[in-house]
This record gives structure tokens, C-alpha cells and sequence, in this order.
């Protein structure tokens, strides 16, 4: 059966920067930001990680290709503010949940756009992409929840060269496994 083929928006928005993209994210802090994403979840020696966004074989995020329960916690860094809309990251939490063995966890970290009446007109203006618009820290936790996480919350907060707000979030899969 042929894979139907499906766009997807790539780093930095547009296909001419993607040569640019892993340098500038170097330079503006991008690999510590990983690291300590690492960090936050605390993996055991033979835990089974899955990296949603680069570390998936072949795929996509809303239809991983992934039996129930394959993993122990599962990251996701820099990759929730390419999903093009509420629909698709919702989707993609869920799948994110089937694929965790219950009380599997979830590390994610992304932009975290803050409100408009907080923050100076540069800050603002770098996280104006309608692609951020859902990525507020409210409407993650909201959506974190609203798949059947348990504890899903705020560890980290940060700025990535001191302009670009960033979030690190964390939740459970229920013990006792229920699929939204």
C-alpha cells in the first residue's frame, strides 16, 4: 500500500533555512536547551526513549508507528510549534500517550509565547507566527491534560539568547491506561 504524502512546515518556516537552522540553534543555545531537557526526565540505564520529531523512524507525530506501550518516556523538543494547528497537536499528545507505558512519562519542550502585556516589542514580535499562537503555556498544559495526562506541568522556564521564551513541560501516562 502506497504512504500518502504529507507536508509538513519545515525549521525556521521556509525550505530555503534549513542549512542555516542546526548552526543558528547552536549559537543561540539550542543544544544546552536539549540537554537540559535530558536532564528534566531523568532516564534510567535501559529505559526505552523515543524522540518525537527527530527521533522517529518513519512517520508522523499524530500517527506514530508505535505499538501501545513501546516506550518509557518519550521527548519532544522544539518540535510542538511546526504542528499546524490545536487538531494535530492534540492528536499527536494522544499518540504520544498510547505509545507510553502507563506511568511512562513526557518531556517536551518548546517556545512558550508570553503574554502580550508581559513581555518588551522584540519578544513579542518573535513570537507573533500564528504557529505560536497555541503554543502559550496555558493552552499546553490545557492540551497536555486534555488527552488523559496525569501531572503535567512547568519545570523550566527560559529564554534561548535572552529573547525567545521557552517552556519545559512534563506529565505522566496513567497508570491505569484509558486512550482519549
Amino acid at each position: 500500500m502506497a504512504e500518502a504524502y504529507r507536508t509538513y512546515i519545515p525549521a525556521a518556516g521556509h525550505d530555503w533555512t534549513l542549512s542555516f537552522y542546526d548552526p543558528l540553534v547552536k549559537l543561540l543555545g539550542g543544544n544546552s536547551a536539549r540537554m537540559a531537557l535530558v536532564k528534566q526526565a531523568g532516564l534510567a540505564a535501559r529505559e526505552r526513549v523515543l524522540e518525537v520529531g527527530s527521533g522517529i523512524d518513519r512517520g508522523v507525530s499524530d500517527a506514530l508507528p508505535y505499538a501501545n506501550g513501546s516506550f518509557d518516556c518519550v521527548f519532544s523538543c522544539f518540535m510542538f510549534h511546526h504542528l499546524k494547528d490545536v487538531k494535530e497537536k492534540q492528536q499527536t499528545l494522544r499518540e504520544i500517550r498510547r505509545v507510553l507505558e502507563p506511568g511512562g512519562r513526557l518531556a517536551l519542550l518548546d517556545f512558550a509565547p508570553p503574554d502580550s502585556t508581559q513581555s518588551g516589542l522584540l519578544s513579542r514580535w518573535t513570537h507573533s507566527s500564528h504557529l505560536l499562537k497555541d503554543n502559550t503555556e496555558s493552552r499546553m498544559l490545557s492540551l497536555i491534560g486534555s488527552v488523559g495526562f496525569t501531572d503535567g506541568r512547568i519545570v523550566r522556564r527560559s529564554k534561548l539568547a535572552g529573547v525567545f521564551h521557552t517552556a519545559y513541560y512534563q506529565a505522566v501516562a496513567p497508570k491505569e491506561e484509558t486512550h482519549a
